[in-house]
């Protein structure tokens, strides 16, 4: 799995793009291609792992999935 952010998403349009963390490149994601059936819309800046599939248009994420950013450890 990858993980990357969300770029941008059209809550309207239900696509937008995630910008991945290993490769640096923008991915396609459209809002049939999340796991959790309850979210219909990602935000900006929102951490998600994903499966890549090539497709003739380009990258697409599938598989997607949104997670909870790292909690910061107790330094005291």
């Amino acid at each position: 799995m990858l993980k990357g952010r969300i770029r941008w998403f059209a809550p309207q349009k239900g696509y937008g793009f995630i910008k991945s963390e290993e490769t640096n490149q923008y991915v396609f994601v459209h809002y049939f291609d999340i796991i959790d059936k309850k979210i219909k819309v990602l935000a900006p800046g929102d951490l998600v792992e994903f499966e890549l599939q090539e497709t003739p248009l380009g990258p697409r994420a599938i598989k997607v999935r949104k997670i909870s950013p790292e909690k910061p450890r107790d330094e005291g």
